[in-house]
């Protein structure tokens, strides 16, 4: 009967040698190995590598055996210098699981490297004074990249041909170009990054379809974001703010980019849509830009619910090639010059507030035709409620009150005017200067109507 109890001793003993004889515990530089890379060599999969107080001057490859490994720095002041050596701090190839986490790395071309990785972590670093990239991801894919420092390179980070990665929590700043460059890559999720002083944009996406929302993107010397050639970007909840250039400027044949809850301010546009179709420009606060609001030189927009206000130029400028846009349910007010001013054909505008601009509430220009301009509130603007210089247009149901000039003003050809109340304006309510305009319906005190 005493056998069990000597049995189950003897393999309790025997569990506890074990795990003393196979788990050696994490590796530690300098104690274990003088280098970073010594210790990569030999580490295993599961191991963790800690790296104590010190200048390590090396660059370290990681390659495609040494999956699943963590790479952590112990203290603020663990810096891989790469003076005299000049190519990266860290280099992953073909990696699964690798995490790097709180080194200041300095003085290489390429901070951090990753090629072909799957699943690594880049958190909690400090990257700086590289001549290429703070970071470079290229053909990699589910890559987290988080509470990074990433300034005075060329460019603080680069994503190219990924897939699925989240860049969030990063600062990026004072870098020679661009805080962000994503290209050729795919469902790239941009969030809650702060990145500010650099010497292009903010945010460069070329080829790709990037979820950009919550950053806070100020003072840079271009764009704060540019899109090139994209396709089904999401620019979402971001602060845009006091860039040099545009706030958002999308151009080079993009198409269907959404721009939904972000809050423009002091940029020179807030918003430029420059050679790109299908865009969605919607419950955005725009305000306090050196130019227009928003620019569109670009056809088959939609623009809804959105704040634009105390602009310089005009709230919303379409021009020639802004076809096929709606524009609607809008506050448009105090702009300084029109609150709507169209050059494009075939739009429609309805259902907006266009308050106090200080020149007309809606212009439409002499060569843009066949517009539908409804059930719009026009109030208060220094000049003319809406003013019509095209032809063929069509105005029906509007509210043009107490502007200081027309309320309706209509100086083109064959336009349809009808069911529209235009009272207490400062010159006339009701113009017609062209020829071959219906008038119909229409409630009015003073014009020079036959």
């Amino acid at each position: 009967m005493k056998t069990k109890p000597f049995i189950i001793l003897s393999i309790i003993v025997t569990a506890i040698v074990l795990f003393f004889v196979f788990y050696k515990g994490p590796i530690v530089v300098p104690d274990d190995y003088p280098t970073i890379q010594e210790a990569v060599d030999a580490a295993l999969p599961g191991d963790k590598i800690f790296v104590k107080k010190g200048v390590y001057n090396e660059s370290v490859l990681i390659d495609s055996t040494k999956n699943n490994i963590k790479i952590i720095a112990k203290g603020k002041d663990v810096v891989i210098d790469g003076t005299g050596i000049g190519t990266f701090g860290f280099l992953l190839i073909n990696n699964t699981n690798v995490k790097i986490s709180g080194f200041k790395i300095t003085n290489h071309s390429i901070g951090i490297l990753l090629e072909n990785t799957f699943g690594c972590t880049i958190n909690n670093n400090k990257i700086s004074s590289m001549s290429s990239f703070g970071i470079l991801m290229n053909d990699s894919i589910e890559n987290t990249i988080v509470k990074n420092q990433l300034s005075e390179s060329l460019i603080g980070m680069v994503s190219e041909d990924c897939l699925h990665n989240k860049i969030y929590k990063n600062e990026l700043f004072d870098n020679e170009e661009n805080g962000i460059v994503v290209n050729m890559s795919h469902n790239e999720i941009i969030s809650s990054n702060k990145i500010y002083n650099n010497m292009e944009s903010g945010i460069f996406s070329e080829l790709s379809t990037s979820i950009i929302k919550k950053n806070f993107i100020i003072n840079n010397e271009i764009n704060g974001i540019l899109l090139e050639q994209d396709q089904g970007a999401k620019i979402i909840k971001n602060k845009i703010q006091s860039n040099n250039g545009d706030g958002i400027r999308v151009t080079d044949n993009s198409s269907g980019t959404s721009m939904v809850n972000n809050a423009i301010k002091g940029n020179t546009h807030g918003i430029f849509i420059e050679s790109a179709v299908s865009t969605l420009i919607r419950d955005n606060k725009i305000y306090k830009n050196s130019s227009d609001g928003i620019n569109i030189e670009t056809p088959i927009n939609y623009i809804a619910n959105n704040k634009i206000y105390k602009n310089c130029g005009n709230g919303i400028f379409g021009a020639t090639d802004a076809v096929n846009t709606s524009v609607h349910k809008n506050k448009i007010y105090s702009n300084a010059q029109n609150g709507i001013y169209i050059n494009g054909d075939t739009n429609t505008i309805n259902k907006n507030n266009i308050i106090k601009n200080r020149r007309n509430g809606i212009l439409i220009g002499e060569n843009s035709d066949s517009n539908a301009i409804t059930k719009n509130k026009l109030i208060k603007n220094q000049d003319d409620g809406i003013q019509v210089d095209g032809d063929r247009n069509t105005l029906k149901r509007n509210n043009s009150l107490k502007n200081e000039d027309v309320g309706i003003s209509i100086n083109g050809d064959d336009n349809i005017i009808t069911n529209n109340k235009s009272l207490k304006n400062g010159m006339l309510d009701i113009q017609d200067a062209g020829a071959g305009n219906t008038f119909k319906d229409n409630k009015y005190k003073t014009g020079n109507l036959p």
